[in-house]
């Protein structure tokens, strides 16, 4: 599939990814992450929405790593349960075929360990299969976290602008009486010149 750009909205920041995935796809990841994100937010009330996404972006990657650590296990438990199966072969060939009950116990152990195996592939594929999502998601975090800079500098840039905006704002003040400096109650001002006269 070729590279196309998508716009998602998670937890109401909106954002631009360039993927492969189907835009379903994409929108189901940006839904996981933004409950997850309001999941944090209920539970700390004061978090601000980049501190939750970046708590969401360490949940993530979390897995992804116990998931590899995970599948590595499986991996050699695989490994091992096919030597076993090699050497149980070896030994059902060489065994006496007289010996009707030992025969019937092997191969009841042959096809627990097939069973085994089988089960221990189908959650080996599903861990590789988490390992692409869980590589897919850093990415993902990382443009995210690339957004949640830009979103912070502009944050800046619009609180000074408020700080500036303020601070012209206190030359007036509502409520407060300003006085006539042409009128004078308090006598004549020398400063100023009169041009009727004086009684």
């Amino acid at each position: 599939m070729e590279k196309r750009r998508i716009r998602l909205e998670v937890n109401g920041v909106v954002c631009g990814l360039i993927t492969e995935e189907s835009d379903e796809y994409m929108r189901a990841l940006a839904q996981e992450v933004g409950e997850m994100m309001q999941v944090i937010q209920t539970a700390s009330p004061y978090i601000t929405r980049e501190a939750a996404a970046l708590t969401a972006a360490l949940s993530y990657c979390d897995d992804a790593r116990r998931n590899g650590r995970q599948a590595g296990q499986l991996q050699d438990r695989v490994d091992e349960l096919e030597v076993e199966a090699e050497v149980f072969q070896e030994e059902k060939a060489a065994g006496d075929a007289s010996d009707a009950e030992l025969i019937h116990t092997l191969r009841e152990k042959a096809d627990a360990l097939e069973q085994e195996n089988g089960v221990l592939r189908q959650t080996a594929e599903h861990v590789r299969t988490l390992e692409t999502t869980a590589a897919r998601l850093e990415r993902e975090n990382a443009e995210l976290a690339q957004n949640l800079q830009a979103l912070k500098e502009e944050n800046r840039a619009l609180k000074e602008t408020a700080a500036a905006a303020k601070t012209v704002s206190v030359a007036w003040q509502p409520g407060k009486t300003y006085r006539n400096p042409l009128r004078w109650e308090d006598g004549d001002n020398p400063e100023l010149v009169s041009f009727f006269a004086k009684e």
